[in-house]
């Protein structure tokens, strides 16, 4: 699902920041649903906060 504000820009699937057309942003496929990040370590920081909860029965936050 991709998020967006009234203005109709992608907003970054971790942060929430705004997505330009001119940054770094990185687009993946998650349970066959596309995720967009505005830049790699984004995508690093929600597959770790992903493998967390995999590994604590997702009880952490």
């Amino acid at each position: 699902m991709k998020n967006s504000n009234e203005m109709s820009n992608a907003v970054c699937d971790n942060c929430g920041a705004l997505i330009n057309s001119d940054c770094n942003s990185v687009t993946i496929e998650i349970n066959q649903v596309p995720h967009e990040f505005c830049s790699s370590e984004c995508d690093i920081e929600r597959r770790a906060n992903i493998a967390l909860m995999n590994m604590t029965g997702w009880n952490a936050a």
